[in-house]
């Protein structure tokens, strides 16, 4: 198995000290610009994962729970 260490010593990957190429560079740039544009969790959002997440479990616990 190989380690990080052993990749930069090898010459591949880039180690701490070194920049990134250009083109990863402007990708990881292009990638980072396009998360802060989209918004995060709606209400609506936030209510679907309450029901599917929260509610629904305890609704079909209860249902099924042996009498």
């Amino acid at each position: 198995m190989r380690t990080a260490d052993s990749a930069v010593s090898s010459g591949h990957g880039v180690s701490m000290g070194e920049a990134l190429p250009p083109e990863l560079e402007q990708r990881l740039k292009e990638v980072q610009a396009a998360a802060d544009k989209e918004p995060g969790f709606t209400g609506r959002d936030w209510l679907i994962l309450l029901l599917t997440g929260i509610i629904g479990p305890i609704a079909l616990l209860l249902w099924g729970w042996p009498s």
